[in-house]
């Protein structure tokens, strides 16, 4: 980290990567607080915040932020982020779902996991949430 500070290197250390994504995050979202950059503009929006602050990221290392949240924020705004927790949490709340301490374990669990890492950009991440947000909604029969 000293040396990321002293230089602004960020190339080959994931700890240095991870504050410039969210550099490049937090910008583009000021700039497209509402709707976001849409799905298919949200690469050539991180290129761009990196060319424009002359990032010294090698071209390879551009990417993403690491964080659930945020990537979706970039991606479809503040309208279309509160539109994803509300699906994800009103059945839940509907419900009542969350009195399985077992299900709010795995809730808690996946909504601080994604502030660390994107699991729903990944076939994997988005198919274990899938699979037990699932199964623990399934109603109970008495």
């Amino acid at each position: 980290m000293d040396s990321y500070f002293r230089t602004g290197n960020a190339n080959h250390r994931s700890l240095a990567q991870r504050i410039e994504y969210t550099k490049a995050a937090v910008s583009i979202i000021r700039s497209n607080l509402w709707l976001g950059v849409g799905t298919g503009n949200w690469k050539n929006a991180y290129r761009d915040f990196y060319i424009k602050t002359e990032s010294k990221m090698a071209p390879a290392r551009y990417g993403n932020v690491h964080n659930q949240y945020l990537n979706y924020w970039v991606k479809f705004g503040i309208i279309g982020l509160l539109i994803i927790l509300f699906f994800i949490l009103y059945p839940v709340i509907k419900s009542k779902a969350y009195l399985n301490q077992l299900f709010f374990l795995f809730l808690v669990i996946m909504f601080v996991g994604n502030l660390g890492d994107a699991n729903f950009e990944t076939h994997t991440g988005s198919n274990f949430f899938m699979f037990f947000y699932c199964l623990f909604m399934v109603p109970k029969s008495d």
